[in-house]
């Protein structure tokens, strides 16, 4: 098994710790696939599972679940409202089919195996979406109140955007195209100094 990005982990007691990731079966998705394969032949392979790792400390065992209801996505670039970040949660949101044109964003409930809670973003046929970033609306107390900021790559025009999502419906609000090309680039996470 390979894991790439974490999503979230949390203790359930002091000898039960959960922590999910997104997983393959091997490094082949690094490997064997270049960026330029992506956008051009949409090769991303489709083995990506969103999974839990149980870690039953008392018992040295580690248990395994996949969290989407189906065991492979072609997913990644996990994201989540940072307010729980170490905690218990339910939302995740995660870029189905990365750096292909006509992708989405997934907002999947890590806590329904079943999908029915799911529901997804699609910007168009011909845009590349890239991570999400999750921004909680101010003094918002569901965990999903707040925006997703995607930054987009439009194919057809050559073009980059900036799209504004609604994260508890997965509906758009805005939509910022901008006048050149912007590719694809490093990820990571932002805190602010009072939340370190």
């Amino acid at each position: 098994m390979f894991v790439a990005h974490q999503l979230n982990a949390y203790e359930i007691n002091e000898y039960n710790v959960m922590a999910d990731m997104i997983s393959y079966p091997n490094a082949d998705a690094y490997n064997k696939y270049l960026y330029r394969d992506f956008l051009t032949t949409q090769l991303y392979p489709n083995v990506a599972s969103i999974t839990r790792f149980n870690l039953l400390l008392q018992q040295n065992k580690i248990v395994t679940s996949v969290l989407t209801p189906q065991p492979t996505l072609s997913v990644e670039f996990p994201q989540m409202n940072n307010a729980y970040r170490t905690k218990y949660y339910a939302w995740s949101y995660v870029v189905e089919n990365p750096y292909s044109a006509g992708n989405s964003i997934l907002k999947i409930n890590v806590n329904d195996a079943s999908g029915k809670q799911n529901s997804e973003y699609k910007a168009g046929s011909t845009v590349a979406l890239s991570e999400p970033v999750f921004i909680a609306k101010p003094n918002s107390s569901a965990e999903d109140d707040g925006v997703l900021i995607i930054r987009g790559l439009d194919v057809g025009s050559e073009k980059g955007l900036l799209v504004v999502v609604d994260a508890k419906t997965m509906t758009e609000i805005g939509r910022a195209n901008v006048p050149i090309l912007i590719p694809f680039g490093f990820h990571n996470k932002f805190f602010a100094t009072d939340s370190l």
